[in-house]
């Protein structure tokens, strides 16, 4: 969600004014358990013309018994991850409902309940590779949310926290299985720090910028490059790359812009994410850096847009929303530009496509949208 209303179900986790942190499409304050949505308007009205009814539309639906859900992440063997709510949500899986739970769909099984941390009954998943292995955040016996991995053969296993650490989250891992999140330590009052667990399980902390009170990791690479956002307080915050070599690097807004954020990166080393500059002061446009981490804009609307995700392929995808406020799905490349994917699917689908959340390297996109009056999981896959 956006800055104002934020249904642009974007960017980050926050902790308030003291962190700015990634974790799933909104941006929250995490404090006892409890998540409260911030958002900053993130507007838009795009453009782009192209072919209607590319894509057919498949419902994932919800796990027994609940009523909404959205889809998180899909990877190349067409295998999804999502979040199933309990409640009627708009925005579903956003203010950690009693037995909101993880989902891993698969066309053979449909969908597979992944429980909870034990002791807890709230879960949800973010990045997924092409082994199926998952992570996300799930609260604990203590009522606290720490950062998990799940495995088929082990189920959910709890990741902990930095030194004296109470919460932590996992957005994103690689194919190497290597996990970058957020995660808050003794002393920082609240506040969080990038981390990276390395494939053995040990959390290393990235650090922030100078003059940052928080950062928090959205994803990494094969490479081991890893993109996401530092907190400068009062509501501002930038996007950072990071790489081993070169630590945490500052990587700037827009001309004239105050705040920009790192959504992903894919094994190209394309960043994708969001901007405001000084002709959209305070409003993101949808933007990319480049391998050499020039920052380019995307599409540029009164209103706004952000991406969230980026295929091997270089798709991207997003949400924007219209001047009314309302979200929809969009998709970017280089051949097709910015796509409004409510004009890609037949018309008598019954769907309002809302937010595109991933896209395979199949061109396969899952994200969350309404049906029959129903906000659900949908999977897009482009027509033969």
């Amino acid at each position: 969600m956006l800055p104002g209303q934020w249904n642009l179900r974007v960017c980050l986790t926050s902790s308030l004014e003291s962190n700015t942190v990634r974790a799933y499409k909104e941006v929250t304050h995490m404090k006892n358990g409890k998540r409260i949505t911030l958002c900053a308007l993130l507007c838009v009205s795009l453009g782009g013309v192209a072919a209607a009814q590319k894509y057919t539309v498949t419902d994932l639906g919800v796990l027994s018994g609940d009523s909404s859900s959205l889809g998180t992440w899909i990877n190349n063997l067409g295998h999804v991850s999502g979040c199933s709510d309990p409640s009627a949500e708009t925005f579903p899986c956003v203010e950690n409902t009693d037995g909101q739970h993880a989902f891993l769909w698969t066309r053979k099984t449909g969908l597979k309940d992944l429980g909870a941390l034990p002791g807890g009954n709230i879960s949800q998943p973010y990045g997924m590779n092409d082994s199926d292995e998952m992570v996300g955040y799930s609260f604990t016996n203590e009522g606290t949310s720490h950062a998990f991995r799940w495995f088929r053969k082990t189920g959910m296993q709890d990741l902990g926290t930095l030194a004296g650490g109470a919460t932590s989250l996992a957005s994103s891992l690689n194919s190497l299985g290597e996990i970058v999140g957020w995660s808050d330590y003794e002393g920082s009052s609240g506040k969080n720090d990038a981390v990276l667990w390395d494939k053995g399980g040990a959390i290393h902390d990235l650090g922030k910028v100078s003059g940052a009170v928080g950062s928090s990791s959205a994803a990494i690479n094969k490479q081991h490059q890893v993109v996401g956002i530092n907190s400068f307080g009062g509501g501002v915050f930038h996007a950072f790359f990071w790489s081993q070599a070169k630590g945490m690097q500052d990587l700037g807004t827009l001309a004239g812009g105050s705040e920009s954020f790192a959504g992903f990166i894919n094994d190209n080393g394309l960043i994708v994410g969001g901007g405001d500059s000084s002709k959209s002061p305070g409003i993101q446009q949808c933007v990319m850096w480049d391998k050499q981490h020039k920052i380019h804009l995307l599409a540029s609307f009164k209103g706004g847009c952000g991406l969230f995700d980026m295929s091997d392929k270089n798709e991207a995808v997003g949400q924007g929303t219209d001047a009314s406020g309302n979200g929809f799905a969009v998709s970017w490349s280089q051949k097709t530009g910015i796509r409004n994917l409510n004009k890609e699917i037949p018309r008598n689908s019954g769907w309002t496509l809302t937010a595109a959340d991933s896209v395979n390297d199949h061109g396969q996109i899952v994200g969350w949208g309404v049906i029959n009056g129903a906000t659900h999981a949908f999977l897009l896959a482009p027509k033969k």
